[in-house]
């Protein structure tokens, strides 16, 4: 590929010739990154074009922002320093701006330096686009009722045998920072994607070094807030990374409060909510004899497994579960087709 670097098109071409032998592939969600700063000057003048491309292909990429400590000063970056310095040193950056695209720099083609954001074209997003993914994800997050906590749920299936060193990685950002005068020196006053904590923190979640076509795992995570500018701009990007050559394979993008209102929550409801004692889930949709009624808990264990049959009542025992939130969910083969949050009151 023209615009990126030739480790990074051997590493692409690697993947499309694996997803090719397996004939297993999703859409993919490109996740670019980005090191930038409220100080630095390059940065004030690559940000305006290079946010306006991405947002012109909302639909092919999300973008992660990062707001290191150098070469001046940013509020946004003492707000959170130790886990931007984690990815820092993770990807080995020592200049900004520096953009990643998919876990690989930004090739400098354009007459600027490796990562320069001015380097990318919409050419290069159609050809990553045009990659599939072998894993398909979904992400979404609820406030909790006194809106100080933040909630996610991942879900993450693999379509095809994959083995690697896999992490998942979650970031709540704020999707636009507005400030009424520059908080830096280089002119910028607004800032998007900014992040502001990585969940459970940067090391992400360790997934299987190997994962069978149609595996499937649930996790749930927590954060309360810190350092918000406006909660109604949170946002949550997730993302499956292989530590090994810092590829990643997929990303999902959650831009609202959806509660678990995705995948569907109309096809089953669950009493007494809070639960001390025995919980009732009414399944009303169509299911399938495959499908199962699951328990996930905040490891994203699966704690509760049960067939499931369409119109039915179907008896949670909760005598042996712990105090705290819990995820049901119908599983058909693989396939999340409904979940929802219940708590655990004893």
């Amino acid at each position: 590929m023209k615009k990126f670097t030739l480790l990074f098109s051997i590493t692409l071409l690697a993947l499309l010739s694996f997803h090719q032998l397996t004939f297993a592939q999703a859409q993919r969600l490109i996740l670019v990154e980005e090191f930038t700063q409220a100080s630095c000057p390059p940065c004030g003048q690559q940000n305006p074009g290079f946010n306006a491309l991405l947002n012109n292909n909302t639909e092919k990429v999300r973008s992660l922002k990062y707001q290191v400590s150098w070469p001046g000063y940013d509020p946004m970056n003492l707000q959170n320093p130790s886990q931007v310095a984690v990815r820092v040193s993770y990807y080995g950056v020592n200049a900004v701006p520096w953009g990643f695209v998919d876990g690989s720099s930004i090739a400098n083609d354009c007459g600027y330096w490796l990562g320069a954001p001015v380097c990318l074209s919409q050419s290069d997003i159609n050809a990553e686009y045009a990659i599939p993914s072998s894993f398909s994800m979904s992400v979404s997050y609820y406030l909790s009722n006194g809106n100080d906590s933040i909630y996610v749920i991942l879900n993450i299936k693999a379509l095809a045998s994959v083995s690697g060193l896999f992490k998942a990685r979650i970031a709540v950002v704020e999707k636009e920072i507005d400030f009424s005068t520059e908080p830096g020196t280089n002119g910028e006053t607004v800032f998007e994607n900014v992040m502001k904590r990585m969940l459970p923190g940067t090391l992400g979640t360790v997934l299987p070094a190997t994962m069978d076509s149609g595996y499937t795992t649930t996790i749930l995570t927590s954060w309360k807030l810190a350092n918000i500018y406006d909660i109604n701009q949170l946002a949550v990007i997730a993302f499956i990374q292989n530590d090994a050559d810092k590829a990643i394979y997929q990303a999902a993008y959650s831009g609202s409060v959806v509660g678990i209102a995705s995948p569907e929550t109309s096809a089953m409801k669950l009493y007494p909510n809070p639960v001390d004692g025995e919980a009732v889930v009414q399944v009303s949709g169509i299911v399938s004899n495959q499908t199962k009624l699951e328990v996930v808990d905040v490891l994203g264990q699966v704690i509760y497994s049960a067939g499931a049959k369409s119109n039915s009542n179907l008896t949670i025992n909760t005598s042996q579960f712990e105090r705290g939130m819990y995820i049901y969910r119908l599983n058909d083969n693989g396939k999340i087709i409904a979940q929802d949050k219940f708590n655990v009151s004893r």
